[in-house]
């Protein structure tokens, strides 16, 4: 099942946030990860669906190796459909915090 184009374009926007500093963060800055980041982009622009975006995470799964607060709570060997929604939902829960809303 395919997300309609609008939400994707956000959903993308979060993940390619999301995902290239986790990159950034765990080559230590290093810029021989400048090609790594284009080339997750042009993945992460690619995905179209939940699964597509499950896959990714999977394909890019070492990235999750620390606790965060996106969802993901613990050391990640594989991503479950409910860990990619998880991921998503905290995405965006983040960065509703970050515009000063807060749920409690």
């Amino acid at each position: 099942m395919n997300i309609n184009t609008v939400n994707i374009r956000v959903i993308r926007e979060l993940v390619i946030e999301d995902m290239t500093s986790r990159l950034f963060k765990k080559s230590r800055g290093y810029c021989e990860n400048n090609c790594q980041s284009e080339i997750l982009i042009d993945v992460i622009n690619e995905c179209v669906s939940v699964s597509d975006i499950k896959a990714l995470c999977n394909e890019y799964v070492h990235l999750f190796d620390i606790k965060d607060n996106h969802g993901i709570q613990e050391t990640v060997s594989y991503f479950t459909m409910e860990d990619t929604m998880n991921y998503i939902i905290g995405l965006f829960v983040y960065e509703l915090e970050g515009c000063g809303l807060h749920y409690t």
